[in-house]
């Protein structure tokens, strides 16, 4: 994006009113633009005061839920929708690096956004990770190329217990079961997953495969991580309970253009979407943000002007997460005694319906619980 057309995006955005407190730990703040005509959500949230969780559809890896059914079994004053998830017959599984209360449910080779967190603190960063999980079992090293998708005739892939009941796999390969020990899986297609425990997968093509004589005895899983755009927060990428993947637009207060890196199609990037967004500032608070699309003529943004946003409203860092059809947000708030007519009509339900035909669910979410 030139630089007027940059001017004219963040200038032609302007107050709907200033940010409201619901309490100490979020505010909420509008911005619209007529021409062309778009609308934003902000929400500014103190992670120190809130308790922030992700939270898979259904609670399992596969499984689609709306975003409002999710934040009110979880009781939670705000939700929005979360990071990529897979489609087909691992609907809603993570599409990327995703890790909940230190588990790790979700992974593929390559490099790709994300944020990381602890919960309660202020500790969080965005950027682009690369990360690679081995098992090991008595001086063999095994790679394991995904965690939690399908099986190919030549990758490994581990399934944790938070995945489904069973594997979801053919009986292409082998698998085996992992509780302290690894042995062998005898199911016939879907592996039964022990629970606590995992299934590793092996295609009929992987070499080396897993010999007979380590069954029953004791393996470990380990996973490296680390940070391309900013190495020297390693360790503290180490330390973080808590990931979910999505496409960096910001850091150090550049904007990112260069999406390809993370396999992001010039469809996503380049077209008007809705979006949905998490920035960091200096303070230690998020920046939630959710733009609108075709929603009463709203046209959306593309992920530079998505990035530009974020840096124009103070973000240092920014991660773009699953959009289009599966931006939401819900907000239990006092919301609505701060909306227009028409904007009450919009939210009378406290939810972001899609005019396609109500509220499209999703593979996961982020959700804000007072402490």
């Amino acid at each position: 994006m030139n630089n007027l057309a940059t001017l004219f995006l963040i200038c032609s955005l302007s107050f709907l009113h200033p940010f409201l407190k619901a309490n100490d730990y979020i505010q909420y703040q509008t911005y619209s633009s007529p021409n062309p005509k778009r609308k934003v959500h902000h929400f500014k949230v103190n992670p120190r005061r809130i308790n922030i969780e992700i939270v898979n559809g259904t609670d399992n890896c596969v499984g689609i839920e709306r975003v409002s059914d999710i934040a009110k079994r979880k009781g939670a004053i705000l939700a929005i929708n979360g990071g990529y998830f897979q489609g087909g017959s691992l609907l809603g599984a993570p599409d990327g690096p995703m890790k909940i209360n230190s588990l790790l449910c979700g992974y593929r080779s390559g490099e790709t956004g994300a944020l990381g967190y602890i919960k309660g603190e202020r500790s969080a960063h965005i950027d682009r990770i690369k990360m690679d999980v081995k098992l090991f079992c008595r001086g063999h090293t095994f790679p394991i190329d995904a965690i939690n998708r399908n099986l190919y005739d030549n990758t490994n892939v581990l399934y944790t217990h938070n995945f489904n009941s069973t594997t979801l796999t053919t009986d292409s390969g082998k698998s085996f079961q992992i509780t302290n020990v690894i042995k062998p899986s005898f199911n016939s297609g879907g592996h039964t997953i022990p629970h606590g425990g995992y299934v590793f997968a092996q295609g009929k093509n992987v070499h080396p495969k897993v010999p007979l004589f380590l069954m029953n005895r004791p393996v470990q899983i380990r996973a490296s991580l680390r940070p391309i755009l900013n190495p020297e927060r390693i360790n503290q990428w180490k330390g973080f309970e808590n990931i979910i993947n999505g496409v960096v637009i910001l850091s150090n207060f550049s904007t990112i253009r260069d999406y390809h890196k993370e396999g992001v199609s010039n469809t996503i990037t380049k077209n008007k979407h809705a979006r949905t967004a998490i920035g960091l500032d200096d303070n230690g608070w998020w920046h939630i943000v959710i733009v609108e699309a075709k929603h009463q003529g709203n046209i959306g943004m593309t992920m530079d002007e998505l990035g530009d946003l974020m840096k124009k409203l103070g973000c240092r860092f920014a991660l773009s997460l699953d959009g289009g059809g599966s931006s939401t947000f819900y907000y239990k708030g006092n919301t609505k005694q701060f909306l227009t007519h028409k904007e009450h009509s919009f939210m009378q339900s406290n939810v972001y319906y899609h005019p396609e035909g109500g509220e499209r669910p999703v593979g996961n979410a982020i959700v804000f619980k007072p402490k």
